[in-house]
């Protein structure tokens, strides 16, 4: 989904469906999946209350946002 609200502590695991390369990265900088290869996953964990909008850094068209409670 492109906005989800999780709880402070939580996993989010980022699965790469695709064909290419993808790296999910907060607008901010303070967190990346890194570069996720088709087929793998990568998993962030959100400490901390806020906002957080991404973008795929390689994609910068594909965006999302995740509230941390």
């Amino acid at each position: 989904p492109n906005r989800i609200k999780v709880k402070a502590g939580t996993k989010v695991t980022f699965t790469n469906k695709g064909t290419t390369n993808h790296n999910v990265t907060a607008e901010d900088g303070s967190w990346s999946t890194g570069e996720v290869k088709p087929g793998k996953s990568a998993t962030v964990t959100f400490k901390k209350a806020g906002t957080f909008t991404f973008i795929d850094k390689d994609h910068p068209w594909s965006y999302g946002q995740i509230t941390v409670r």
